[in-house]
């Protein structure tokens, strides 16, 4: 007689098999990260300030006013890798705790400049993050976005645990939270509401009452603080308003200040430290709560605030993707700054050449990487402009950089750990660069750089307002999306003084990006991945497309000759060696979208929000996602975006249960499918 098990193990194997066909494993190859990105949240705790930076949590010693002064980019003395973009930062008794979109973490700090993971739990609702982290004793309250708050038992700091989840009334969407006394007091994001959470019993808070200033849906109430009776909110973009909560269930306004960019808020005896958005932070006195009053403020930061957290002399304040500052507040009314640290915040643009990644950051600066070792990134050299770099581009000894409204920026990079500028300030609103021998495409026409010193305009048109790509000596293709003159303009540029544009390829539909691979173009529109034959430049035509199913769109493009890699909602490899039949081969699904995407000596760098991935292609099969199979592969663990490997992914396939098996997977329906076929 025919053992069952067996049976279950032949048509296991029979049907892995088939999977192995239909699904492969997706081929690119994670080879390393730089976390470094835009700060949201900042802690000290004796002489050591903990900064959120983008996926990571960088540590400086700040035991000093000498050398807190002093202190610049280089000078962290560890990190703790989260690998998800970092929100909220709590330390207690030697334990910092990490709320990161997709994890709450626990760090062992007590030696600060030997930092150790101590456990870590997985958020585990699909499409929310977690926000913030408020501390009670054994307990851990995350505010999860789109779920509500978690309760963690935390009493084991290597197995935190998920208790109970307390949904709150609205769009449950809580953003920063206090405690106070048995009370939690939680603000939410889009309806303006502070909600306060009974903790009598605090592994099952419930909720008390509810508070509304009524105003826009939009408004939110993006901080919190309460002293003594009184919880002070932060209505975000508006102001701050005194609620008497003494009565929990039935809290009521007594005061407010308005028209403050307000986003946190802490308090420290008799004063609210707020920080402000294109400003700095307001010191406000809180001694009468029926009467509060601006004494400080900073106003040297016009960028986005973030986290704010005072100490008796100092403040230190998140400056999102600016980096973080730090200031003497011992004079409450006339704040000093000592520092202000630049991080990665955001990379909008990558170049990549021999040994270095240049970043075109968010806002103000542009870095040089080390990639010698690729799988440990390190930032060697910043410059800054004071810009949105949206495109940089190298050639030679220089790097092209296009500040939006800062204009247009050079930098000598024969020395890449010593840039320098040479170009400062040419022209404003530039979003993208194209250098062509001693000539530069921008989106405003064609800059005559034959003097790198003085450069000039040598012809203007609208045609050039979008991604462009080089095609021969002669011609000039720009991808426009710009709702007027839509399409893949092909413009001859052999005269540069009189660029004519001879031919536009789907005009009318807008593309966001295009490449050249021989004499075939491709450009991307949405979903679509388009090959266009130029052999004609008069007449291009299309040969093919790949309209990739489901919910994905392509920004950017990068090519290796024979392979267009498309990045946006997610990155996507075709193979488009044959211009009549291109195919889509490979994907991959980082956490977040990429910003820009290029490829240097066998390796990928994506720019995203939080920091770079830098991937190697691998060897990538045909066809891994037939349509009608949307979503199979299209939403990877964070341990497969960080080199861990699972059973599931080994098979290609992504455990989406939150728990590492469990119900709702398709692995799981295959497995109940595969044990009914055994005889009970």
């Amino acid at each position: 007689m025919t053992n069952p098990r067996q049976s279950y193990k032949c048509i296991l194997i029979i049907l892995a098999s088939l999977f192995f066909i239909v699904f492969p494993v997706s081929a690119f190859i994670y080879t390393g990260s730089l976390l470094n990105g835009p700060s949201f949240d900042i802690v000290e705790s004796g002489g050591y300030l903990y900064v959120a930076q983008g996926s990571e949590v960088r540590i400086y010693d700040v035991s000093s006013s000498a050398r807190m002064s002093a202190l610049d980019w280089k000078d962290s003395i560890a990190s703790i890798p989260v690998g998800s973009a970092v929100y909220a930062l709590e330390l207690q008794s030697g334990y910092l705790y990490i709320g990161s979109a997709t994890k709450f973490v626990i760090a062992d700090v007590k030696n600060p400049k030997a930092p150790v993971i101590a456990g870590t739990l997985k958020n585990p609702y699909p499409d929310t993050e977690i926000r913030d982290v408020v501390l009670n004793g054994d307990l851990a309250y995350l505010n999860v976005v789109n779920a509500g708050v978690l309760v963690v038992d935390i009493s084991n700091k290597n197995t935190p645990r998920q208790s109970a989840l307390v949904e709150l009334k609205g769009s449950n969407q809580p953003w920063r939270a206090t405690l106070s006394g048995s009370y939690l007091y939680v603000g939410s994001a889009y309806d303006n509401q502070l909600t306060i959470l009974d903790l009598r019993n605090p592994q099952k808070p419930v909720i008390a009452g509810n508070y509304s200033a009524g105003s826009e849906e939009s408004d939110s109430v993006s901080g919190v603080a309460v002293r003594g009776n009184y919880a002070y909110i932060t209505e975000y973009h508006n102001g701050v308003r005194v609620i008497d909560v003494s009565n929990p269930a039935a809290p009521v306004e007594v005061s407010n200040l308005m028209d403050i960019n307000a986003n946190d808020i802490k308090i420290l005896g008799n004063y609210a430290y707020v920080s402000v958005r294109y400003q700095g932070f307001d010191i406000i006195d809180i001694s009468n709560p029926k009467s509060i009053e601006i004494i400080g403020q900073a106003t040297d930061v016009p960028c986005y605030e973030e986290g704010i957290f005072p100490t008796e002399s100092y403040t230190y304040i998140s400056l999102e993707s600016v980096g973080f500052g730090i200031y003497d507040t011992s004079t409450k009314s006339s704040p000093v700054t000592l520092a202000q640290v630049h991080t990665v915040g955001g990379a909008d643009s990558v170049a990549a050449r021999g040994n270095y990644l240049y970043i075109g950051a968010h806002n103000d600066d542009v870095w040089v990487v080390d990639i010698s070792d690729p799988s440990r990134p390190k930032e060697i050299a910043a410059i800054t402009n004071n810009g949105r770099n949206s495109n940089v581009q190298l050639q030679g000894n220089y790097l092209y950089v296009a500040g939006e409204w800062s204009g247009v920026y050079v930098a000598d990079v024969s020395s890449p750990s010593s840039p320098r500028w040479v170009v400062e300030h040419f022209d404003s609103g530039i979003h993208t660069v194209l250098p062509d021998g001693n000539y530069v495409y921008t989106e405003k026409g064609i800059v005559d750089f034959s003097i790198i010193s003085s450069p000039a305009y040598e012809a203007e048109s609208p045609y050039f307002y979008g991604e462009a790509a080089k095609y021969g000596d002669r011609y000039l293709l720009v991808a426009i999306s710009d709702g007027v003159n839509d399409g893949v303009h092909v413009i001859d540029v052999i005269n540069k003084a009189n660029p004519i544009n001879i031919s536009i390829f789907d005009p009318g539909v807008p593309y966001t990006d295009v490449v050249v691979s021989g004499t075939t173009g491709v450009a991307v529109s949405g979903n679509s991945v388009v090959a266009i034959d130029l052999s004609n430049p008069a007449m291009p035509k299309e040969t093919d497309r790949a309209e990739y199913p489901g919910v994905w769109a392509g920004e950017k493009l990068a090519s290796d000759g024979s392979t267009v890699y498309a990045a946006g909602t997610g990155l996507r490899a075709f193979d488009v060696s044959d211009k009549n039949n291109i195919k889509l081969v490979d994907t991959f699904q980082p956490e977040e979208s990429i910003n820009s995407v290029v490829f240097s000596d066998g390796h990928l760098f994506l720019g995203k929000k939080m920091g770079v991935t830098i991937l190697s292609p691998g060897n990538p099969q045909l066809d891994p996602e037939p349509t009608g199979m949307t979503g199979i592969m299209d939403t990877p663990s964070e341990e497969e975006e960080y080199g861990t490997v699972n059973i599931r992914e080994t098979f290609g396939m992504v455990d989406t249960s939150g728990a590492g098996g469990g119900s709702g997977t398709w692995w799981d329906a295959l497995l109940n499918f595969l044990r009914s076929l055994l005889p009970r």
